[in-house]
Protein backbone atom coordinates (compact mmCIF):
# COMPACT_ATOMS: atom_id res chain seq x y z
CA UNK A 1 0.00 0.00 0.00
CA UNK A 2 1.58 3.53 -0.56
CA UNK A 3 1.80 5.77 1.82
CA UNK A 4 0.99 9.27 1.28
CA UNK A 5 2.22 12.19 2.41
CA UNK A 6 0.29 15.27 3.61
CA UNK A 7 0.73 18.90 3.85
CA UNK A 8 2.32 20.04 6.88
CA UNK A 9 -0.91 22.56 7.17
CA UNK A 10 -2.73 20.04 7.05
CA UNK A 11 -0.82 18.08 9.58
CA UNK A 12 -0.84 21.14 12.25
CA UNK A 13 -4.57 21.51 11.96
CA UNK A 14 -5.51 18.16 12.53
CA UNK A 15 -3.36 18.06 15.84
CA UNK A 16 -4.93 21.78 16.44
CA UNK A 17 -8.09 19.84 15.87
CA UNK A 18 -7.78 16.49 18.07
CA UNK A 19 -7.04 18.87 20.72
CA UNK A 20 -10.49 20.66 20.03
CA UNK A 21 -12.43 17.08 19.91
CA UNK A 22 -10.95 16.00 23.17
CA UNK A 23 -11.61 19.66 25.04
CA UNK A 24 -14.90 19.56 23.86
CA UNK A 25 -15.54 15.92 24.77
CA UNK A 26 -14.48 16.40 28.29
CA UNK A 27 -16.95 19.39 28.22
CA UNK A 28 -19.67 17.18 27.32
CA UNK A 29 -18.56 14.06 28.99
CA UNK A 30 -18.95 16.26 32.45
CA UNK A 31 -23.14 17.45 31.74
CA UNK A 32 -25.60 15.76 33.81
CA UNK A 33 -27.56 14.87 31.66
CA UNK A 34 -28.05 10.60 32.01
CA UNK A 35 -25.11 10.53 29.07
CA UNK A 36 -27.64 12.22 26.19
CA UNK A 37 -24.97 15.15 25.11
CA UNK A 38 -22.31 12.47 25.11
CA UNK A 39 -24.22 10.32 22.94
CA UNK A 40 -24.70 13.38 20.89
CA UNK A 41 -21.48 14.33 20.70
CA UNK A 42 -19.55 10.82 19.98
CA UNK A 43 -22.09 11.28 16.72
CA UNK A 44 -20.64 14.12 15.85
CA UNK A 45 -16.94 13.39 16.64
CA UNK A 46 -17.46 10.40 14.45
CA UNK A 47 -19.05 12.61 11.64
CA UNK A 48 -16.06 14.74 12.06
CA UNK A 49 -12.87 12.04 11.43
CA UNK A 50 -14.88 10.55 8.87
CA UNK A 51 -14.66 14.38 6.99
CA UNK A 52 -11.62 14.82 7.86
CA UNK A 53 -10.41 11.41 6.19
CA UNK A 54 -12.77 12.32 3.06
CA UNK A 55 -10.79 15.67 2.96
CA UNK A 56 -7.23 14.43 3.35
CA UNK A 57 -7.77 11.97 1.09
CA UNK A 58 -9.07 14.28 -1.45
CA UNK A 59 -6.35 17.28 -0.83
CA UNK A 60 -3.59 15.65 1.17
CA UNK A 61 -0.98 17.98 -0.72
CA UNK A 62 -3.07 21.42 -0.69
CA UNK A 63 -5.78 21.59 1.43
CA UNK A 64 -8.04 24.88 1.09
CA UNK A 65 -8.49 27.56 4.37
CA UNK A 66 -11.74 25.98 4.22
CA UNK A 67 -10.69 22.29 4.36
CA UNK A 68 -8.67 23.77 7.23
CA UNK A 69 -10.70 25.01 9.13
CA UNK A 70 -13.08 22.08 8.38
CA UNK A 71 -10.27 20.14 9.72
CA UNK A 72 -9.65 22.29 12.94
CA UNK A 73 -12.76 23.21 13.86
CA UNK A 74 -15.47 20.75 11.89
CA UNK A 75 -16.70 19.22 15.09
CA UNK A 76 -18.10 22.11 16.57
CA UNK A 77 -20.64 23.04 13.89
CA UNK A 78 -21.28 19.12 13.73
CA UNK A 79 -22.67 18.97 17.33
CA UNK A 80 -24.68 21.85 16.82
CA UNK A 81 -26.51 20.58 13.91
CA UNK A 82 -26.34 17.18 15.95
CA UNK A 83 -28.02 18.32 19.32
CA UNK A 84 -30.79 20.35 17.68
CA UNK A 85 -31.54 17.53 14.92
CA UNK A 86 -31.48 15.13 17.80
CA UNK A 87 -35.55 15.71 19.21
CA UNK A 88 -36.76 15.82 15.81
CA UNK A 89 -34.73 13.42 14.83
CA UNK A 90 -36.27 11.38 17.77
CA UNK A 91 -39.91 12.21 17.03
CA UNK A 92 -39.84 11.22 13.64
CA UNK A 93 -38.69 7.58 14.64
CA UNK A 94 -40.96 7.51 17.60
CA UNK A 95 -44.38 8.24 14.96
CA UNK A 96 -42.38 5.64 12.49
CA UNK A 97 -43.21 3.16 14.99
CA UNK A 98 -46.67 3.55 15.14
Amino acid sequence: MRKTQIADSARKAFIQGLVVVAALGAVAALVLDGGHTLRIYCTAMVAQFVTTGWILCRRPDEPTWADRAMIRFGVVPLFAIAYLAAPWLARMLDGAGR
